[in-house]
């Protein structure tokens, strides 16, 4: 889930009319809606100078929370540069936005805005995400970061409480995607690394290992070829372990 909100707009609709108004909000909204589209994401409602949005409604894919975490930076950007636009055309302090991400299950559907009612503590916490982000920040919560770890510049930030949630709510503030990224596995322990089993005797990656388990020279493929048949003539066979259940 992702929450944005226009900073300032209040203190803009004191200075420009009605008319000046609606044109910039409306065209700041609209241009906010193309980015969350061309981030493969869906806007479900619209409230003033807010916006909500959905990543994975309509099947959920294995990128589905990056995306979202992307296209809240892309939203910073067009935030400021909205506000370099009213500063030049109408001399007022320029708004800003602040994103919020929230990664959890919803129950959409089936309300009064039809298939745009979303329900679920998934939608308070993204709400509260956005809320206490500074402006021209995106902050996301630990559920959304576990899943993007390694693949963007975070700064953790001092857990708080958040209504209808029974512990504290661990959040990050993004500052942007690292230029090469290597999502972190979310599975097993962090830190640890286990090592195959049974596999002792074939060269790993193309590589020979030496006595002491360190790789050397690359093996060429002819060279591989001509072992795996090595060993198909001794009739050795590779050790069998039995079967892990994991989780």
């Amino acid at each position: 889930m992702l929450f944005l909100d226009i900073v300032g707009s209040t203190a803009l609709s004191q200075c420009l009319d009605p008319e000046g108004i609606h044109a910039v909000m409306d065209g700041a909204l609209a241009h906010f809606t193309g980015i969350v589209h061309a981030h493969q994401g869906r806007v479900l409602q619209y409230a003033g100078d807010n916006l909500l949005a959905a990543f994975g409604t309509n099947g959920a894919r294995e990128d589905d929370v990056e995306r979202a975490v992307r296209c809240g930076l892309a939203l910073l950007d067009a935030g400021r540069a909205l506000g370099r636009q009213v500063l030049e055309q109408h001399r007022h302090e320029d708004p800003n936005v602040r994103v919020g991400v929230h990664t959890g299950g919803v129950m959409l559907g089936g309300g009064v805005d039809n298939d745009r009612t979303i329900r679920g503590i998934t939608v308070n916490i993204a709400a509260r995400m956005e809320q206490t982000a500074p402006p021209g920040a995106l902050r996301i919560s630990h559920d959304t970061y576990r899943h993007v770890r390694g693949v963007f510049d975070v700064d953790p930030q001092i857990p708080f409480t958040v209504k209808g949630v029974t512990e504290s709510v661990r959040t990050y503030l993004v500052l942007h995607a690292k230029p090469r990224a290597f999502k972190i596995a979310t599975r097993g322990i962090k830190g640890v690394e286990t090592r195959m089993i049974g596999r002792d005797g074939e060269p790993m990656n193309g590589c020979r290992r030496s006595p002491v388990g360190m790789e050397t020279r690359a093996m060429p493929m002819k060279h591989w070829m001509d072992w795996r048949r090595s060993r198909s003539r001794r009739g050795t066979q590779r050790r069998r372990w039995p079967a892990l259940s994991v989780c």
